[in-house]
Parts: C-alpha cells; structure tokens; sequence
C-alpha cells in the first residue's frame, strides 16, 4: 500500500469516529456518553414509575392547559402521573425501544419515535432536561416532530 493510501485510508477513518464522537452536537455540548446517560437514566425511570425521579428531570411548564394536564412543577407532575398516568401502550413501546435508536435534531434527541423529546436546556451547564413526555408537551410547543 502507498503512502498516499494509507493517509487516505486513515483520515477517512478519523472523518468517521469524529461524525461519531460528536453525533448530538446538533443541540448540545454534552458528551455522547452524557447524552446517552441521560436517556437510560430517564427510559429507566418512567418504566420503573418512579415519578418522583422523572419529575426531577423534566423541564416545566410542560403540558397545555387545552389538554388539561398542563404541569407547573415536580409536585404537579407527580400528582398528574400518580392520578392520571401514562398508557400501558406507551409503556410497552418505550420497553421494546432500544437505545441505538436515540436520535437527534436541533429540538433535541428523540426516545421511542417522539414519545420522548429531551434537550440541553443551559448548555454552559449541559443541563439536559426532558421537554416532552408521553402526552405531556412542552408548554411552549417548540417540538414539532
């Protein structure tokens, strides 16, 4: 192999982990392996129901008052998930989902096909909360799958 193969060769590899290393840079800073973290931590935590932990990582407002479970803050949320919950469909959904499935776009990364949307919130700080859950969607409506 020449020279000039071998370079080619191994900066198209580099060209390859670098895409790779920084596939969430579209709407964060943080690592992949942060994001990553983050979107097991939070499948984790909403197939355990544990709504006291989901509703630590939750941008609020998040839900619409037309629909009824518009949710202002953690204790909101927990009432809304305790009382009203989340169907068994979109359970049974997100524990199929697999994690080489995250995906994301300038809204954030995608969980489940757009059951969950989360996103770095404060980027100096890499403060990835979730901005849309289930049925519950960001009171601003800035996704828009």
């Amino acid at each position: 192999m020449s020279d000039e193969e071998t370079t080619a060769d191994s900066t198209d590899a580099t060209e390859e982990v670098s895409d790779e290393e920084g596939k969430y840079v579209v709407f964060t800073d943080a690592s992949n392996e942060e994001v990553e973290a983050f979107a097991k931590a939070v499948v984790d935590a909403v197939l355990a129901k544990d709504w006291e932990t989901v509703g630590d990582m939750i941008q609020y407002p998040i839900g619409t008052e037309e629909a009824n479970n518009l949710c202002n803050n953690k204790e909101e949320f927990v009432a809304y998930a305790n009382s009203t919950g989340f169907s068994e469909e979109n359970m049974t959904s997100l524990a199929a989902w697999d994690s080489a499935d995250l995906w994301a776009n300038w809204q954030g990364a995608c969980i489940d096909d757009g059951n969950i949307w989360f996103r770095d919130i404060d980027i100096e700080k890499k403060d990835l909360k979730i901005v849309s859950l289930f049925d519950l969607r960001e009171a601003g409506g800035e996704i828009t799958e």
